[in-house]
């Protein structure tokens, strides 16, 4: 039982960032994979499979497998985005990035002799298509903005629901603006830029706390009377068991087993309690073990699931160790993930304030409770700022004001935002 536990929880604290691996379907009908490395998800002639797929050479991207249905529907979505000017980005690794393009023919290469020619052609064809589809993306524009300003005179003469020219439901401003919204690169050079600079400052503080509790003074205030430690070997278990998050976890799997283990032993008052009190009810007996079944063990589940991802959140090692590894793996983009930040920088301040409480005579702990409290403050706001316009895109959704289109247009500007 403490083992199936505990073996349960450690991909579902450690997947998010380490150990989850994407598969996508195609389609849901054929259950055909989606492989990005070689499926396209738009049509282009500078579009070309991962090198390390291909051995080095230039091979077009091709279509996923799907259904006749699969296909129209989705060869349309991405036609009408492309028509828009909303295709997705050009990423440089489906453009000829690590291949031998001196050996592909004049077909496939377009005479370009080293990789960075063919991302330049790669990109120079996106631009072109982008101006073809500049007219049809202002349109589209200007008939979402027209639905929005009438969102105050629904009912009235203004509704463009009653406009011959638009004859479409309002929408709310904060919709609009997700459906006009360009989509999100995988790598965003200025969120790359962003998340370097947290990873400096988580850096910066993690030095200064290391200080401060190398140099901080014996006092009572945080003196461990049961335990009899003293001031500063509590900040250093403090500090330890915040920051070594591989010591921390095991020994918290290790109480998770404890606790299972004397559940079990615990076992014969549970029978001891249906042989004496539910044998005699039967209708008792089953409400009890439904309940326990449906409430009591979800119940702790959940609770011990938030335990787990604890020493996490707090660990500022870990929050470098992911922001590393997101920059290195190329995928730096607004997300609401990045609302994990908000927990490291909360007990950052926390034990920066207990820091300095003690007087910890370091001079660079001030500043790191400043910038801990300001990055927490404007990471919550951002937080909120988009979470308030995915909350108001769903309300038009759930009103159902948007076509068939637009429906799923939002659908993948709330992915961008959410994953």
């Amino acid at each position: 039982m403490g083992s199936s536990i505990v073996m349960s929880l450690i991909p579902a604290v450690m997947r998010e960032n380490f150990l989850e691996k994407q598969h996508i379907i195609a389609d849901s009908h054929m259950m055909s994979s989606f492989l990005p490395g070689e499926h396209k998800k738009y049509d282009a002639k500078y579009y070309y499979k991962q090198a390390h797929k291909t051995a080095g050479k230039l091979v077009r991207m091709e279509s996923a497998p799907r259904s006749e249905v699969g296909r129209r529907a989705y060869d349309d979505f991405t036609a009408s985005l492309q028509a828009l000017g909303q295709a997705p980005p050009v990423a440089a690794v489906h453009c000829g990035t690590g291949c031998e393009v001196g050996e592909a023919g004049e077909e496939v290469n377009g005479g370009a002799k080293t990789p960075k020619d063919l991302l330049v052609l790669a990109q120079l064809e996106r631009l072109l298509a982008n101006r073809r589809a500049t007219a049809t993306g202002d349109w589209f524009s200007r008939r979402l903005w027209a639905r929005a300003k009438g969102f105050l005179h629904q009912g009235k003469p203004e509704d463009p629901l009653k406009n011959p020219s638009c004859g479409r439901p309002a929408l709310r401003e904060a919709t609009v603006r997700m459906l006009e919204k360009q989509p999100e690169a995988e790598f965003d050079q200025g969120m790359a830029i962003s998340m370097s600079i947290s990873a400096s400052l988580y850096a910066f503080t993690l030095l200064n706390q290391l200080l401060g509790v190398m140099y901080a003074k014996d006092g009572r205030l945080l003196r461990n009377r049961w335990l009899d430690m003293s001031q500063t070997d509590t900040l250093w278990t403090i500090f330890v068991l915040k920051e070594a998050f591989f010591l921390t976890l095991p020994l918290l799997y290790l109480l998770f087993a404890t606790l299972a283990l004397a559940a079990v032993v615990g076992g014969p008052v549970l029978v001891a309690f249906h042989f004496t009190v539910l044998a005699k009810d039967d209708k008792k007996k089953k409400v009890f073990y439904l309940g326990l079944k449906r409430n009591v063990g979800p119940a702790v589940l959940d609770q011990l699931y938030v335990l787990s991802t604890l020493p996490l959140s707090v660990s500022t090692t870990w929050r470098l160790s992911c922001i590393i590894k997101q920059l290195m793996d190329r995928k730096a983009n607004k997300s609401v993930k990045d609302f994990a930040d908000a927990l490291t920088n909360v007990s950052n301040m926390m034990y920066t304030l207990a820091l300095l409480l003690v007087g910890g005579d370091v001079a660079g702990l001030g500043p790191s409770l400043c910038l801990s409290t300001f990055s927490l403050l404007r990471m919550l706001t951002a937080q909120q700022l988009l979470l308030s316009q995915v909350c108001d895109g769903l309300k038009d959704v759930n009103e159902n004001k948007l076509s068939k289109f637009e429906f799923a247009l939002i659908l993948t500007k709330i992915c961008d935002q959410m994953l």
